[in-house]
């Protein structure tokens, strides 16, 4: 059987994404390269690049910190002998916006890949970067919210696929499964948690996580929850000002500052201990993150200022909604988590469900295989 080659051109590899690529390249019906850079300047990223093998090609580059504007220098004429060329959706990369227009000038098929909407993101680039992307016959989304999304913008005739962006699934169950109840009550006496609520949240400390929003619920969640510790795993920008505004209001004691963690057996008591994970701002990943250990997600309910993995929460069935900046209908939610067993079970078992059988690594790289195919064909139609 003829192998189809597929050339990958991205901006970086980090680890969550690592069984995605690697099911990729082993994948029999697949010839995949994939064309990637050393780093972000300006982000702390745990990447995996040099951890896949010769399919992946380091390239050059020069970029502005955390990406504001970049250039890759790409092999152009190994990108030639590929069947289809996944580009990276974003126009800041500049070197992507080139490639795209040359590339089908020279009768290569392409694939534009990426975040349609990003949360809170600017209205100029989501505008320019839709207006790029009319321009395709294929493109590869993050999920199938984001592909409706496109349609409703008007991409009628173009072939769109979302990914239904994940997590290694297979690997958060394994590592999950070794916290049996001993092991588990034993670790949490050793870290002081035994008794305790935990609320747990997982991000990168920026504005756009709205984590001062929670300070501010929890004095009513401590009216009716007062064992609440609130467990924070991430570091940024906006720490120290959490520190302060939480000492400011007396409630340092209920909180756990954690700072940044990658290790899945270090993060996986949390999940197994928390009672949910909360999210005030724009959520992503740490959503499907909870859902693969069957930890229910609360946040708001405006899709607008969320990142594309939202579109996994269903309200009542896997996730509970509060309004949009609202400190008082957070806490009603968290509040209510706490109170009834019966609501939580119930939305745990919609949480795993979703990432077990919806939002993984697996279900990306079958959709990965399906886009790059109907992409192929197309091309010879």
């Amino acid at each position: 059987m003829t192998k189809l080659r597929i050339a990958i051109i991205t901006n970086v590899i980090p680890s969550y994404r690592k069984d995605f690529y690697r099911r990729l390249i082993d994948d029999d019906a697949l010839e995949t390269e994939v064309f990637c850079q050393s780093k972000i300047p300006g982000m702390n990223l745990n990447l995996v690049h040099d951890e896949l093998g010769d399919a992946v090609t380091v390239v050059p580059f020069w970029s502005t910190d955390r990406e504001r504007l970049a250039w890759q220098r790409l092999p152009f004429g190994k990108i030639l002998e590929s069947d289809v060329i996944f580009i990276y959706g974003n126009p800041r990369v500049l070197s992507g916006l080139l490639y795209s227009f040359l590339l089908p000038i020279l009768g290569k098929t392409v694939v534009i890949w990426g975040q349609a909407h990003t949360g809170g993101a600017s209205g100029i680039l989501e505008r320019a970067r839709l207006c790029w992307w009319k321009r395709f016959r294929n493109i590869f989304v993050y999920n199938d919210c984001e592909a409706s999304y496109l349609r409703r913008r008007g991409f009628g005739s173009q072939n769109i696929v979302g990914m239904n962006n994940g997590l290694n699934q297979g690997a958060i169950e394994s590592e999950s499964g070794k916290w049996d109840s001993a092991r588990l009550a034993s670790w949490q006496a050793e870290n002081g948690v035994a008794n305790k609520t935990v609320i747990l949240s997982i991000a990168r400390l920026e504005a756009k996580n709205r984590f001062e929003l929670f300070v501010d619920s929890m004095d009513a969640i401590l009216e009716s929850v007062p064992n609440l510790l609130w467990v924070v795993i991430g570091d940024g920008p906006e720490k120290e000002y959490l520190l302060r505004y939480a000492e400011s209001r007396n409630l340092n004691g209920n909180v756990k500052w954690l700072g940044s963690i990658y290790e899945e057996r270090e993060i996986a008591p949390w999940f197994r201990t928390a009672l949910c994970l909360v999210h005030p701002g724009a959520i992503g990943l740490s959503l499907l993150h909870a859902f693969g250990y069957g930890l229910p997600v609360v946040t708001h309910n405006n899709e607008e200022n969320h990142m594309p993995e939202f579109c996994a929460l269903t309200n009542q069935v896997n996730g509970l909604l509060f309004t949009e900046g609202d400190p008082a209908n957070c806490a009603a939610q968290v509040v209510k988590l706490a109170r009834d067993d019966a609501l939580r079970k119930r939305l745990s078992i919609g949480a795993i469900k979703a990432a077990r059988y919806g939002f993984n690594t697996g279900v990306m790289a079958a959709r990965f295989r399906q886009m790059a195919t109907s992409a192929s064909v197309r091309a010879h139609k």
